[in-house]
């Protein structure tokens, strides 16, 4: 089967291009032609080789001023050249099948228009909840979790996002975002995929009780099929459970303020004989080390951003690893990673997060932006190695039997086979 991975940023870390490039790894290693489709300023060398003539130019509307952004709306809403390379690139190699990992404002809606104008079928994988929030987490004006979720509600709810200022708490990023959102609808995205992807019940949910199709007869429940996120072979195969650990607690992620590392902090100062290690980066990096400079406190320590073999090394030797989120989590991948190495999670009731750790079995899960019971939580297992290599041992088995390559690579060709059941 020949198959195009559809997405932006391919070579930005994150948990979206992780995912997608162990998929290409699974499904060329079962024989499959692999093609991705991505812009050129995120496209590797190898890509750019082989396929760049095809990438449209990616502007990065976070980072560019508002002037740059005002002059590059059109692409913003409808991005034509993304829509006509892609129409290209069908053309020329005559995929079976086109997986979009995201629906983005990089992109935009056009090239959904791409894969349904040249009758190729098409997956749409959700990995988080924009487009359906345009803010993107589920977070009222950018700061506290949205709980009534307006904007799921209808096509011109949208507009919550402006009067919150839902998008990095600016009008004009929070009026481009819901302004997206509405073409989405009115572009009909979701009449013309043959099947919406979702990696978690919650999300799964979040989007059966969104409206997020402005026809009335679309029967959105049709089309979505959940499918866990997985751990590539590296893990699986090179990976033995280390029940040991060198006395402290990690976290790794991004630093930034939906991730509640201002609760971990707050927690970790109640514990100042226990040590916490962060591995990641992020924007709200000085102002965690100013906090913790501020309080005195010692028992932190900043790795910096790990990959492949040093952030394993991470994992391998802690006691447990502490993902408090205090945002809508679609899933959450580094949480499965540690269970990889024989080391159970905190981490907190929200979003898709207690589907993967399971309360006293595998982590255990307490109340978002709490740092009292967050620092109970890290105490109990500090001083209980018991407790903590029994749930180290359940998450150990239960990434082996839910989220191994074998498995979810069974599970997409059942999709694909869905779309294409001639090939």
């Amino acid at each position: 089967m020949k198959i195009i991975l559809a997405l932006a940023l391919h070579t930005s870390l994150g948990g979206l291009q992780s995912y997608t490039n162990t998929l290409k790894t699974v499904l060329e290693e079962h024989g499959h032609k692999v093609i991705i489709f991505t812009t050129k300023e995120y496209a590797t060398k190898e890509c750019i080789e082989e396929y760049g003539q095809y990438y449209p130019r990616c502007f990065d509307y976070g980072k560019i001023s508002k002037k740059e952004l005002l002059m590059n709306i059109p692409k913003f809403f409808y991005n034509k050249e993304a829509e006509n390379k892609l129409t290209n690139l069908i053309k020329e190699q005559k995929p079976d099948l086109i997986h979009h990992q995201s629906l983005n404002y990089y992109f935009s809606p056009s090239v959904i228009n791409a894969s349904y104008n040249n009758n190729i079928p098409t997956i749409l994988h959700l990995h988080t909840p924009f487009p359906i929030c345009p803010g993107r987490n589920l977070m009222q004006g950018d700061i506290k979790l949205c709980k009534d979720i307006p904007c799921a509600k209808g096509t011109w709810n949208a507009l919550h996002c402006i009067i919150y200022k839902c998008f990095n708490q600016d009008y004009l990023k929070s009026t481009m975002a819901a302004i997206f959102r509405i073409c989405c609808n009115f572009v009909d995205v979701y009449e013309k995929i043959d099947f919406l992807l979702t990696p978690s019940n919650a999300m799964k949910k979040l989007i059966l009780k969104s409206n997020i199709s402005r026809r009335k007869n679309l029967d959105i429940s049709k089309k979505i099929i959940q499918i866990e996120n997985f751990l590539s072979y590296e893990i699986i195969e090179n990976t033995i459970p280390f029940y040991d650990n060198e006395g402290y607690f990690l976290y790794a992620g991004r630093l930034h303020k939906t991730k509640g590392l201002h609760t971990l902090i707050r927690a970790m100062s109640e514990l100042p004989h226990i040590t916490l290690k962060i591995a990641g980066s992020g924007p709200l990096e000085a102002e965690l080390r100013e906090f913790i400079e501020k309080h005195g406190m010692t028992n932190i320590e900043f790795l910096g951003c790990l990959e492949g073999a040093e952030l394993y090394k991470a994992y391998k030797k802690c006691i447990a690893m502490v993902y408090p989120s205090n945002c809508f989590e679609a899933f959450g991948i580094s949480p499965i990673e540690s269970y990889a190495f024989g080391k159970p999670v905190i981490t907190t009731r929200i979003g898709a997060l207690p589907e993967v750790v399971h309360h006293q079995k595998t982590g255990l899960v307490i109340t978002p932006d709490n740092s009292q019971e967050l620092a109970e939580a890290i105490s109990l297992l500090y001083t209980n190695p018991d407790i903590t290599r029994r749930l180290g041992e359940s998450g150990y088995h239960l990434a082996r039997e839910l989220y191994s390559p074998k498995i979810h690579y069974e599970k997409i060709m059942t999709i694909y086979k869905r779309c294409v059941p001639q090939v």
